[in-house]
């Protein structure tokens, strides 16, 4: 059995759950808010950031309901599709923030890299195609690696023990997911440092 938390635990959990997701409403909407208001203000990198912002508000509009039920540990949230269907909710808006995050470090790194002929290249266009394929490759993804989470039958289990279950078959995915993550972020902010001193190496030499 899955082991049931303290009352007030739980009491704090959910506080910390809502506070943390009101913030990330608010605080996104209004990043998009500003977008929507001002045409000046959606160049590329923007888009990028809108998109950031986009994945983050769904996350914590649409993630929130199961957390808080998580939390309770209500007795009637069980069984396998309510399980399946949170935790595929949750690999999405995880993997698209990390994938969203990691698009915005690359633009920088073009764009100091490639410097004018980047800026000549670049459109908003090719900026929404990139949204979109980010988003694309994000659901095929883990629509594939999810055909596996199927064969999981806990029969009536509580959600609490089927996600245990699903955690322990996962984990080696999530790690190397986070440590590609983590080299690709690296890579490219070498790059980026790289290409930063070039560029003022060719200043100090003009100048």
């Amino acid at each position: 059995m899955y082991p049931a938390k303290p009352l007030l635990t739980k009491v704090i959990m959910n506080i910390l759950t809502c506070v943390l997701a009101s913030c990330s409403v608010v605080g996104n909407g209004f990043v998009l808010g500003v977008l929507a208001r001002f045409k000046s203000l959606r160049t590329v990198p923007n888009i990028l950031v809108g998109n950031l912002a986009v994945v983050d508000l769904l996350n914590a509009a649409m993630n929130l309901p199961f957390h808080i039920m998580t939390i309770l540990e209500v007795s009637w949230f069980r069984g396998k599709t309510l399980a399946l269907t949170s935790t595929l909710i949750n690999r999405v808006f995880i993997t698209l923030n990390l994938t969203s995050v990691l698009a915005m470090v690359a633009n920088v790194y073009l764009a100091i890299s490639f410097d004018l002929k980047y800026y000549t290249w670049k459109t908003k266009k090719k900026a929404l195609v990139c949204v979109c394929i980010i988003w694309l490759l994000n659901f095929l993804t883990l629509f594939l690696l999810a055909i596996p989470l199927l064969d999981i039958n806990l029969d009536d289990s509580h959600v609490n023990e089927y996600r245990g279950e699903i955690f322990e078959q996962g984990k080696n995915f999530a790690a190397a997911l986070v440590a590609l993550f983590i080299v690709c972020c690296g890579v490219l902010g070498f790059l980026t440092i790289s290409a930063i001193r070039k560029k003022k190496k060719k200043v100090n030499i003009k100048s």
